[in-house]
């Protein structure tokens, strides 16, 4: 990616898994590091993207984000192994009770994840003791918040710290 930050979303995006918390929570982090607009790419992968350009067009993230159509697992997989951060997005509940497909297969890239997840439940657990960053999927605070963290670990060649462990792989 050119020395680019690549962040991947794979999967379906639904009306109750909205990117519009993290578009604007990249808004925020890059008012917080104006450098990152020009570092920071995010591509989404899969099927709902479809509509995702007017949103990226309302956000004025054109330069940033991009809406790629559904491909095979292979293809995907491909994209998880060569991004630096997999982005999963959970809808807002009281108690996270799903366990995201999605999950698993972020976890086995062992790249390091930003859930947007509820702060209880199975992503929060997993991700309790590694692998990656959570944020309330409602706040756009939390959200850049954390992909401030993430990319300041990128500058400073500490990203991988992030990075789930064999472990949990597993």
């Amino acid at each position: 990616d050119d020395g680019k930050l690549s962040i991947l979303f794979a999967g379906f995006l639904l009306k109750q898994r909205t990117p519009t918390p993290f578009f604007r929570a990249l808004r925020l982090m890059f008012e917080r590091h104006p450098d990152a607009a020009g570092v920071v790419r995010v591509r989404f992968v899969g099927r709902g993207q479809d509509s995702m350009d007017d949103l990226i067009r309302e956000h004025e993230l054109q330069d940033v984000v991009v809406a790629m159509p559904r491909q095979s697992f292979e293809e995907a997989w491909g994209w998880m192994c060569r991004s630096h951060v997999l982005l999963l997005i959970e809808s807002w509940m009281e108690e996270g009770i799903f366990m995201p497909s999605k999950l698993a297969d972020y976890l086995s890239a062992r790249r390091p994840i930003l859930a947007l997840s509820p702060p209880v439940g199975t992503v929060a657990d997993l991700l309790a003791n590694g692998g990656g960053i959570r944020s309330d999927p409602d706040n756009p605070q939390q959200i850049a918040e954390a992909l401030s963290e993430m990319y300041v670990r990128c500058r400073n060649g500490r990203l991988d710290e992030l990075r789930p462990s064999a472990a949990l792989a597993e």
